[in-house]
């Protein structure tokens, strides 16, 4: 099994006696899809090398539906930028070359549920203010300037709120320049958390976990978030309709007044818009998820496709 970057054709043209064994790609995002930071270049390299292990591995997994969609159509409209070679593939329906599946990351709690629900239940019963997680990368492509614009609002509009932005901190990054000013008024925390313990508590200890996204083939983040009991507020768009829309189909924006306006409605009338914490509902997302889940369809899918490639199919 090996990632999208990892060039599964110039790897069995180094090693003859490879070509015959079975290649599983696992697909966590595409170079098709993936947003070019404002004044950059794409770079075709990465978006290939994708493409050509699509090509070449023996089965394909994509973290959701989203990223398999997405690279599809990446495939198409870059077709004029890819070599003759490649187009043939395309226009016989690229869809039709690959077998694929879509098994969905896992959380990194590889706990009990008992031990889980016992985590869980430090939770306080009640908080003076509205406590949001946004615990992403500080990244362009989790876009920290809409981030900057909930939290300036959320200042002079809801005082009942405050923020804990944790997440790893790019050296790249002016979003601590931007939000320092809030350090003590609604922002409680601003960086990252490097123990496990410190970020299972800010977990706890919160009720929203947020997303600002404009890249997200799946997302860890909000999924343990979820998973502690936090309401998630997430755009409208990438893999968020797929994975949460039917849990959660009154807590998805489309542009920072209806961003704003969900956590309005979390501080005025929680009952009527948020669950308080839902055990039946973390458990699920919990279970549904879990790593001993996910390493065992992997397990089963690694020899299903070893018994083929020996029986000589593909």
């Amino acid at each position: 099994i090996v990632s999208e970057y990892f060039d599964i054709a110039a790897f069995k043209s180094l090693n003859p006696k490879l070509i015959n064994k079975a290649f599983i790609c696992y697909f966590h995002e595409n170079q098709f899809e993936y947003p070019v930071k404002e004044g950059a270049k794409r770079d075709n390299h990465f978006a290939l090398t994708n493409l050509k292990n699509f090509i070449c591995s023996d089965f394909n997994i994509f973290n959701s539906d989203w990223n398999r969609k997405s690279f599809f159509e990446g495939v198409k409209k870059f077709r004029k930028a890819l070599p003759h070679f490649y187009r043939k593939f395309i226009d016989s329906n690229i869809e039709t070359l690959g077998n694929t599946e879509i098994i969905y990351p896992s959380h990194c709690m590889n706990m009990s549920v008992a031990d889980f629900n016992r985590l869980l239940s430090q939770k306080p019963s009640e908080q003076k203010r509205l406590k949001v997680l946004w615990n992403h990368r500080w990244e362009y492509d989790k876009n920290p300037e809409l981030l900057i614009n909930i939290i300036e609002r959320a200042h002079h509009e809801l005082p009942n709120i405050c923020f804990d932005i944790c997440g790893w901190e790019s050296p790249r990054s002016e979003l601590r320049e931007h939000l320092n000013f809030f350090l003590g008024k609604n922002v409680d925390n601003l960086g990252f958390y490097s123990s496990k313990d410190a970020y299972q508590s800010a977990l706890i200890s919160s009720d929203i976990v947020l997303s600002t996204a404009i890249h997200e083939f799946y997302g860890i983040s909000v999924l343990e978030g979820i998973c502690f009991g936090l309401d998630p507020i997430l755009p409208d768009g990438l893999s968020y309709p797929e994975l949460y829309r039917s849990k959660f189909p009154n807590q998805i924006y489309n542009d920072p007044e209806s961003a704003n306006s969900l956590l309005g409605a979390a501080v005025k009338n929680r009952t009527s818009n948020f669950e308080p914490l839902n055990m039946d509902r973390a458990n699920f997302f919990f279970e549904a998820h879990h790593p001993e889940k996910s390493a065992k369809r992997l397990d089963q899918l690694a020899a299903e496709i070893m018994e083929k490639k020996k029986a000589g199919g593909r």
